[in-house]
């Protein structure tokens, strides 16, 4: 699941995607993500739901959005990898991200850090 979340984000800052495509198929998946905030893909999760909700409250245009999302998903250095694994609850993680805030009000990545998250093949 957090192959596909990285996916639909690179096709929305691409363009291939709209914002109304990427938020429809978000909105309906932010609890599954933002059960482990600590995960990549939760803290992606988390820093798109924010970016929105700065955009719909008139506080940020699309433009500065996909500016944001883009520094973020490039700072965030996390490797998405399909693994077929024997068992579905193979995953493991190198580290945990920090939440340090600062400005914007995303998290804040030190450099280097690698979260690697093996995910299953369906």
């Amino acid at each position: 699941m957090s192959f596909e979340l990285s996916s639909r984000l690179q096709d929305y800052l691409r363009r291939r995607a709209t914002l109304q495509d990427m938020e429809s198929w978000l909105v309906p998946r932010l609890p599954l993500y933002l059960d482990d905030p600590d995960s990549a893909a939760g803290q992606l999760a988390g820093a798109i739901e924010l970016l929105l909700s700065e955009l719909h409250a008139g506080l940020r245009t699309e433009r500065s959005l996909r500016a944001a999302l883009r520094r973020y998903h490039t700072r965030l250095q996390t490797i998405w990898i399909r693994y077929p694994s024997v068992e579905a609850e193979d995953t493991a993680t190198s580290s945990s991200t920090p939440r340090l805030l600062r400005g914007s009000g995303l998290p804040l990545i030190p450099q280097p850090i690698w979260n690697i998250e093996f995910l299953e093949v369906s």
